[in-house]
C-alpha cells in the first residue's frame, strides 16, 4: 500500500476513534499504531485529522479498492474495541461506512462484540 492510500486509511480509523468526541488513550494508541504499521513514521498523530462527517467517510471509502475497503472496516472494528465500549456515535459513523463494503447491521454488531471479547 502506497504512503498516500495509507495515510487515507489512517485517517478513516481516526475518524471512527473521534466519533463519539472523546479519544480513550487506548484508542490513541491503536492509530498510532496503525501510522507505525503503514511506515508513517513521519506523521504525528495530530495531524491525522479525521472526516468529521460519516458521510464523508463513507464517501472516502468509495474511492478505496475492495480489498481495502475490507481492511478498513475491520480496522474500524478494532479501533472500535480498542476501549471495550461500543457506544451509539460509533455504531452509527460505523454503520454509514459499512454500507459501503455491504456489511449489514447485524453483521456489523456481532463483528465488534468479538473484537472486545478478544481483549
Amino acid at each position: 500500500m502506497d504512503d498516500k492510500t495509507g495515510r487515507k486509511v489512517c485517517q478513516l480509523v481516526a475518524g471512527i476513534v473521534a466519533a463519539d468526541g472523546d479519544i480513550d488513550p487506548t484508542e490513541d494508541e491503536f492509530v498510532k499504531r496503525l501510522t507505525r504499521w503503514f511506515n508513517l513514521f513521519w506523521v504525528k498523530r495530530e495531524d491525522l485529522q479525521p472526516l468529521p462527517t460519516a458521510a464523508q467517510a463513507a464517501a472516502e471509502m468509495k474511492s478505496l479498492a475492495p480489498d481495502v475497503q475490507q481492511e478498513v472496516l475491520e480496522l474500524m472494528i478494532q479501533a472500535v474495541a480498542a476501549d471495550r465500549r461500543y457506544v451509539d456515535e460509533e455504531r452509527k459513523y460505523l454503520e454509514r461506512v459499512a454500507v459501503v463494503v455491504g456489511v449489514p447491521n447485524d453483521e456489523l454488531d456481532r463483528r465488534v462484540a468479538q473484537a472486545i471479547q478478544r481483549l
